[in-house]
Protein backbone atom coordinates (compact mmCIF):
# COMPACT_ATOMS: atom_id res chain seq x y z
CA UNK A 1 0.00 0.00 0.00
CA UNK A 2 1.28 3.61 -0.75
CA UNK A 3 0.18 6.20 1.12
CA UNK A 4 0.76 9.51 0.13
CA UNK A 5 1.71 12.46 3.40
CA UNK A 6 1.91 15.73 3.22
CA UNK A 7 4.30 17.81 5.65
CA UNK A 8 5.00 22.03 5.36
CA UNK A 9 7.84 21.46 2.52
CA UNK A 10 8.11 18.24 0.57
CA UNK A 11 5.32 15.35 0.01
CA UNK A 12 6.64 11.36 1.40
CA UNK A 13 5.80 8.12 0.40
CA UNK A 14 5.34 5.02 2.22
CA UNK A 15 5.29 1.51 1.73
CA UNK A 16 2.97 -0.49 3.72
CA UNK A 17 3.11 -4.13 4.07
CA UNK A 18 -0.11 -5.56 2.52
CA UNK A 19 -1.59 -7.69 5.44
CA UNK A 20 -0.48 -5.82 8.57
CA UNK A 21 -0.18 -1.78 7.68
CA UNK A 22 3.16 -1.03 8.78
CA UNK A 23 5.04 1.00 7.54
CA UNK A 24 8.06 -0.79 5.70
CA UNK A 25 9.77 2.12 3.93
CA UNK A 26 9.44 6.24 3.89
CA UNK A 27 10.74 8.28 1.21
CA UNK A 28 10.24 11.71 -0.54
CA UNK A 29 8.11 11.95 -3.63
CA UNK A 30 4.80 12.07 -4.72
CA UNK A 31 5.11 8.14 -6.31
CA UNK A 32 7.46 5.40 -6.89
CA UNK A 33 7.86 5.77 -10.62
CA UNK A 34 11.58 5.41 -11.19
CA UNK A 35 12.28 4.65 -7.21
CA UNK A 36 15.82 3.25 -6.21
CA UNK A 37 14.84 0.38 -3.31
CA UNK A 38 18.37 -1.28 -3.86
CA UNK A 39 19.24 -3.66 -1.01
CA UNK A 40 16.08 -2.95 0.90
CA UNK A 41 13.67 -5.35 2.83
CA UNK A 42 10.62 -5.34 1.88
CA UNK A 43 8.96 -8.48 2.76
CA UNK A 44 4.97 -8.45 1.76
CA UNK A 45 5.23 -4.99 0.43
CA UNK A 46 1.88 -3.91 -0.54
CA UNK A 47 2.67 -2.35 -4.37
CA UNK A 48 -0.66 -3.66 -6.01
CA UNK A 49 -1.78 -0.72 -8.32
CA UNK A 50 0.89 1.31 -8.40
CA UNK A 51 3.56 3.47 -10.89
CA UNK A 52 6.52 1.61 -10.67
CA UNK A 53 8.02 2.03 -14.20
CA UNK A 54 11.96 2.05 -14.35
CA UNK A 55 12.31 1.29 -10.54
CA UNK A 56 15.34 -0.31 -9.07
CA UNK A 57 14.87 -3.39 -6.82
CA UNK A 58 18.16 -4.81 -7.48
CA UNK A 59 18.56 -7.22 -4.87
CA UNK A 60 15.86 -6.26 -2.99
CA UNK A 61 14.12 -8.58 -1.06
CA UNK A 62 10.40 -8.94 -2.19
CA UNK A 63 9.58 -12.21 -0.44
CA UNK A 64 5.37 -12.11 -0.65
CA UNK A 65 5.12 -8.42 -1.62
CA UNK A 66 1.97 -7.59 -4.04
CA UNK A 67 2.46 -6.30 -7.69
CA UNK A 68 -1.08 -7.35 -8.89
CA UNK A 69 -2.49 -4.66 -11.86
CA UNK A 70 1.28 -2.80 -11.27
CA UNK A 71 3.23 -0.79 -14.00
CA UNK A 72 7.08 -2.31 -13.75
CA UNK A 73 8.03 -1.54 -17.28
CA UNK A 74 11.70 -1.18 -17.52
CA UNK A 75 12.19 -1.86 -13.72
CA UNK A 76 15.47 -3.91 -12.64
CA UNK A 77 14.78 -6.62 -10.21
CA UNK A 78 18.24 -8.13 -11.08
CA UNK A 79 19.12 -10.74 -8.18
CA UNK A 80 15.46 -9.45 -6.32
CA UNK A 81 13.65 -12.43 -4.36
CA UNK A 82 10.33 -12.66 -5.42
CA UNK A 83 9.69 -15.92 -4.04
CA UNK A 84 5.57 -16.20 -3.11
CA UNK A 85 5.13 -12.90 -4.70
CA UNK A 86 1.55 -11.69 -6.19
CA UNK A 87 1.98 -10.01 -9.97
CA UNK A 88 -1.01 -10.81 -11.60
CA UNK A 89 -2.34 -8.30 -14.26
CA UNK A 90 1.12 -6.44 -14.04
CA UNK A 91 2.90 -5.24 -16.98
CA UNK A 92 6.70 -5.99 -16.74
CA UNK A 93 7.76 -5.24 -20.20
CA UNK A 94 11.39 -5.14 -21.00
CA UNK A 95 12.07 -5.35 -17.34
CA UNK A 96 15.21 -7.07 -16.30
CA UNK A 97 14.69 -9.92 -13.95
CA UNK A 98 18.44 -11.23 -14.55
CA UNK A 99 19.37 -13.73 -11.78
CA UNK A 100 16.10 -13.44 -9.91
CA UNK A 101 14.46 -15.78 -7.48
CA UNK A 102 10.65 -16.13 -8.23
CA UNK A 103 9.60 -19.24 -6.52
CA UNK A 104 5.78 -19.82 -6.05
CA UNK A 105 4.98 -16.47 -7.77
CA UNK A 106 2.04 -15.86 -9.32
CA UNK A 107 2.24 -14.20 -12.88
CA UNK A 108 -1.12 -14.92 -14.35
CA UNK A 109 -1.86 -13.10 -16.87
CA UNK A 110 1.26 -10.54 -16.63
CA UNK A 111 2.27 -8.45 -19.26
CA UNK A 112 5.97 -9.85 -19.61
CA UNK A 113 7.19 -8.77 -23.43
CA UNK A 114 10.89 -8.42 -23.85
CA UNK A 115 11.54 -9.36 -20.36
CA UNK A 116 15.00 -10.08 -19.90
CA UNK A 117 14.78 -12.85 -17.08
CA UNK A 118 18.26 -15.04 -17.76
CA UNK A 119 19.09 -17.69 -15.20
CA UNK A 120 15.90 -16.67 -12.90
CA UNK A 121 14.60 -19.39 -10.51
CA UNK A 122 10.88 -20.06 -11.10
CA UNK A 123 10.03 -23.38 -9.95
CA UNK A 124 6.18 -23.91 -8.77
CA UNK A 125 5.66 -20.35 -10.34
CA UNK A 126 2.14 -19.51 -12.50
CA UNK A 127 2.27 -17.96 -15.48
CA UNK A 128 -0.94 -18.61 -16.90
CA UNK A 129 -2.39 -16.32 -19.50
CA UNK A 130 0.73 -14.29 -19.46
CA UNK A 131 1.90 -12.41 -22.33
CA UNK A 132 6.12 -13.51 -23.00
CA UNK A 133 6.37 -12.64 -26.48
CA UNK A 134 10.42 -12.12 -27.49
CA UNK A 135 10.58 -12.83 -23.28
CA UNK A 136 14.09 -14.32 -22.93
CA UNK A 137 14.31 -16.83 -19.93
CA UNK A 138 17.43 -18.79 -21.33
CA UNK A 139 19.00 -21.04 -18.85
CA UNK A 140 16.00 -20.44 -16.15
CA UNK A 141 14.26 -22.98 -13.93
CA UNK A 142 10.74 -22.93 -15.30
CA UNK A 143 9.66 -26.11 -13.67
CA UNK A 144 5.76 -24.54 -13.47
CA UNK A 145 2.70 -23.55 -15.27
CA UNK A 146 2.69 -21.92 -18.33
CA UNK A 147 -0.71 -22.84 -19.80
CA UNK A 148 -2.05 -20.75 -22.37
CA UNK A 149 0.83 -18.17 -22.37
CA UNK A 150 1.84 -16.20 -25.65
CA UNK A 151 5.68 -16.97 -26.43
CA UNK A 152 6.43 -16.23 -29.42
CA UNK A 153 10.23 -15.96 -30.09
CA UNK A 154 10.94 -16.13 -27.14
CA UNK A 155 14.40 -17.32 -25.77
CA UNK A 156 14.14 -20.71 -24.23
CA UNK A 157 17.51 -22.03 -24.93
CA UNK A 158 19.00 -23.56 -21.66
CA UNK A 159 15.97 -23.40 -20.00
CA UNK A 160 14.79 -26.07 -17.64
CA UNK A 161 11.14 -26.89 -18.30
CA UNK A 162 11.40 -30.33 -16.75
CA UNK A 163 7.28 -31.56 -15.16
CA UNK A 164 6.16 -27.80 -17.05
CA UNK A 165 2.82 -27.52 -18.27
CA UNK A 166 2.58 -26.15 -21.37
CA UNK A 167 -0.85 -26.83 -22.13
CA UNK A 168 -2.15 -24.63 -25.02
CA UNK A 169 0.24 -22.28 -25.49
CA UNK A 170 1.82 -20.58 -28.26
CA UNK A 171 5.59 -20.73 -28.91
CA UNK A 172 5.43 -20.37 -32.45
CA UNK A 173 9.36 -19.13 -33.76
CA UNK A 174 10.61 -19.85 -30.00
CA UNK A 175 14.13 -21.03 -29.52
CA UNK A 176 14.37 -24.08 -27.51
CA UNK A 177 18.45 -24.84 -27.86
CA UNK A 178 19.59 -27.74 -25.29
CA UNK A 179 16.39 -27.07 -23.52
CA UNK A 180 15.11 -29.67 -20.59
CA UNK A 181 11.81 -30.75 -21.69
CA UNK A 182 11.45 -33.97 -19.35
CA UNK A 183 7.89 -34.88 -18.76
CA UNK A 184 6.66 -31.32 -20.29
CA UNK A 185 2.76 -31.50 -21.19
CA UNK A 186 2.85 -30.17 -24.53
CA UNK A 187 -0.94 -30.41 -25.27
CA UNK A 188 -2.16 -28.10 -28.04
CA UNK A 189 1.17 -26.28 -27.93
CA UNK A 190 1.92 -24.04 -31.47
CA UNK A 191 5.67 -24.78 -32.66
CA UNK A 192 5.42 -23.11 -35.68
CA UNK A 193 9.07 -22.95 -37.25
CA UNK A 194 10.19 -23.22 -33.36
CA UNK A 195 14.27 -24.23 -32.52
CA UNK A 196 14.13 -27.87 -30.96
CA UNK A 197 16.38 -28.96 -28.26
CA UNK A 198 18.17 -30.48 -31.15
CA UNK A 199 18.92 -27.38 -32.58
CA UNK A 200 16.65 -28.43 -35.46
CA UNK A 201 14.01 -26.33 -36.94
CA UNK A 202 10.30 -28.00 -36.13
CA UNK A 203 8.81 -28.85 -39.40
CA UNK A 204 11.90 -28.03 -41.46
CA UNK A 205 13.60 -30.93 -43.29
CA UNK A 206 17.20 -31.94 -41.63
CA UNK A 207 20.26 -30.78 -42.86
CA UNK A 208 23.54 -31.90 -42.66
CA UNK A 209 26.63 -30.25 -40.91
CA UNK A 210 29.07 -30.65 -38.74
CA UNK A 211 28.51 -30.39 -34.57
CA UNK A 212 29.20 -27.10 -33.44
CA UNK A 213 30.53 -26.11 -29.96
CA UNK A 214 27.35 -25.34 -27.89
CA UNK A 215 25.66 -21.71 -27.29
CA UNK A 216 26.95 -20.66 -23.50
CA UNK A 217 30.33 -21.27 -25.16
CA UNK A 218 29.95 -18.29 -27.13
CA UNK A 219 27.08 -16.32 -26.18
CA UNK A 220 27.58 -13.64 -23.90
CA UNK A 221 24.91 -10.63 -22.16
Amino acid sequence: MLVRSKCLVFPMVDIRHRQTGEVLWTGDGESLRGIRLSGQRLEGADFAGQDLRGADFHNTDLKGADFSGANLSHANFQAAVLDDALAEDADFSEANLTDVFARRASFKNAIMIRVVARYGKFAKSIFSGANLTKADFSMADLQCRLEGVNGREMDLRGADLSNASLKGSDLSFANMLEAKLFNVDMGGVKLVNAIGPNGKRIGAPATAGRQKRAWWQLWGP
